[in-house]
């Protein structure tokens, strides 16, 4: 008897606090979902002797397009993405030569400001990988976006993406992309 009661009562100190909390309303299914971004991206500086342009998709959390520009000018964001870059074709010595594509995967954590209710300037960066010609190297990327948001779902803007690699020069790509909000 004695261990039946020692049982109810440590059940007691669990379901009394849950029973007395409040009640949360359902949170509401435009603030939750995913951004899914492409676009044209242009190498510039070094990078663009050796590559023309390429594309580029990504995918962030969608919660702060929605509803929250009256309650927060500055907000936590993340991303991932993958970028393709065409190599140029040049004549070396006489023969043609085209350098091998370049791919750029990254997965960036930042801060996201809220300057007004049509635009949002974030800024991300971490870690990505290189992949040239074969070869994979761990690099250290950043990225800074504008988005103008033409309605709740869709969103156009320029950037600038930042990719450095040990031992190597910096490359830089300028951005032109569209977003649609899931």
């Amino acid at each position: 008897m004695k261990r039946i009661l020692q049982l109810l009562f440590v059940n007691f100190l669990f379901i009394i606090p849950a029973m007395a909390q409040p009640v949360t309303q359902k949170k509401s299914t435009n603030n939750i979902g995913i951004d899914v971004a492409a676009g044209i991206q242009v190498p510039v500086g070094n990078f663009s002797s050796t590559h023309v342009a390429g594309i580029g998709i990504g995918v962030s959390p969608s919660y702060h397009t929605v509803g929250l520009f009256s309650k927060m000018k500055v907000a936590f964001t993340y991303n991932g993405g993958v970028a393709y870059y065409l190599g140029k074709k040049e004549k070396v010595s006489g023969y043609p030569y085209t350098y091998p594509g370049y791919f750029f995967v990254h997965a960036f954590a930042g801060a996201l400001f809220i300057p007004s209710k049509e635009i949002t300037v974030s800024f991300t960066a971490g870690p990505a990988l290189g992949i040239y010609n074969g070869n994979t190297q761990f690099q250290f990327g950043s990225n800074l976006e504008l988005n103008y948001h033409l309605t709740n779902k869709v969103s156009v803007g320029p950037g600038i993406i930042f990719m450095k690699e040990s031992g190597a020069d910096p490359l830089w790509a300028a951005l032109v992309k569209a977003t649609m909000s899931f």
